[in-house]
């Protein structure tokens, strides 16, 4: 189609303005299930390389969409669900990127990266080995062990892919074995790699303090307090940065501690439990208290005949007259000023 070969070239010659548009006059002349593929595909590309997550998303819900079943974007699940990963990492949504990736098919590893006419091949957005380290950084940032062992580690779609990244495995293995030390070394090893990846140098700082926090918070999980001494050798550094890394922390309300500078420890916000209980026990037999009394009371007022009805309406009076408890002009009778009068006496009586 002319638009097609039109929104490629823009494209190819980095003028993506024009092959968005390209590319939008290119719906009005789809006439198979096959070009709406195409033409979206075309769109997640192009705003991928503008950085417009926003509609790499609503083009990859469009081709994800039930009503919609288009039977060959069923054969592209790994680049819609890649695509999908990049924008969620994009936008700092790092738990459902992690579940982007770790859910990719992993026929695009079969793929041949170097012949473009490969329709599982995605390589001009990111290669197989990016889904390995993306997945498995977001998900130590945003997983716990169990999960991390159970949705990533056994997971045999995403194995495909970490196979390819050993280190990121052993990474996660490391972590879920509580040897956070070996895990954050291997990290640090292949920070510089990293920070010139162009979709992941922006969030690298982030993912590395999250899992770091996260590594921190497990390993003081068993221990009431902990010299600044022994967290700093457990994390490979010195004792001023680990301190300005729990301080850190703390701000944030990652970590429920607080700092000894005097003793220089770490010492756990306990919470008293038995306490706790006794408190809630008084406070449900003082709920009942006053729950049984004003049933009492109210059982007591009906017995002396001390209720006040509702205002009743004379039938075919036309809603204006009423009752003899009322009043004709709908203002308050002898019967509800008494009524008020006592509710007030009663109420008052209650504060008392």
């Amino acid at each position: 189609m002319g638009y097609d070969d039109l929104g490629q070239h823009f494209h190819r010659i980095g003028n993506l303005i024009e092959a968005v548009k390209a590319y939008g006059r290119m719906r009005d002349y789809c006439t198979t299930p096959s070009h709406v593929v195409i033409m979206n595909l075309r769109l997640i590309s192009v705003s991928i390389d503008q950085g417009n997550w926003l509609a790499v998303q609503t083009n990859v819900q469009k081709l994800r969409s039930p009503g919609q079943q288009f039977a060959e974007a069923q054969r592209l699940t790994a680049k819609l669900s890649a695509a999908m990963g990049l924008a969620l990492l994009a936008s700092g949504n790092y738990k459902e990127a992690a579940q982007e990736f770790i859910d990719t098919d992993p026929r695009m590893i079969q793929a041949r990266l170097d012949d473009p006419a490969d329709e599982e091949a995605f390589n001009e957005v990111m290669t197989p080995n990016d889904i390995a380290v993306y997945g498995g950084l977001c998900a130590l940032a945003s997983m716990d062990r169990t999960d991390l062992q159970k949705q990533v580690l056994d997971n045999t779609k995403f194995r495909s892919y970490l196979e390819l990244e050993p280190h990121i495995r052993r990474a996660i293995a490391f972590f879920v074995s509580s040897k956070y030390s070996p895990c954050l070394s291997i990290l640090e090893s292949y920070r510089s790699d990293y920070l010139l990846d162009i979709h992941l140098q922006q969030h690298l700082g982030e993912l590395y303090f999250q899992i770091r926090s996260k590594a921190i918070q497990q390993y003081f999980i068993p221990f009431s307090c902990a010299t600044l001494g022994a967290l700093a050798d457990a994390f490979d550094t010195d004792e001023q940065t680990i301190e300005q890394e729990l301080t850190g922390m703390i701000k944030r309300g990652s970590l429920d501690a607080r700092i000894d500078l005097v003793d220089r420890v770490l010492v756990a916000n306990t919470v008293d439990a038995r306490r706790k209980v006794h408190e809630h026990a008084l406070q449900t037999a003082k709920d009942y208290e006053r729950t049984a009394h004003l049933r009492i009371l109210r059982m007591e007022i009906i017995s002396a005949g001390l209720e006040v009805a509702e205002k009743a309406k004379v039938p075919g009076a036309g809603g204006v007259l009423e009752s003899a408890g009322g009043d004709l002009y709908g203002g308050p009778s002898a019967g509800n000023f008494f009524g008020e009068t006592v509710g007030r006496s009663l109420r008052s009586g209650l504060r008392g």
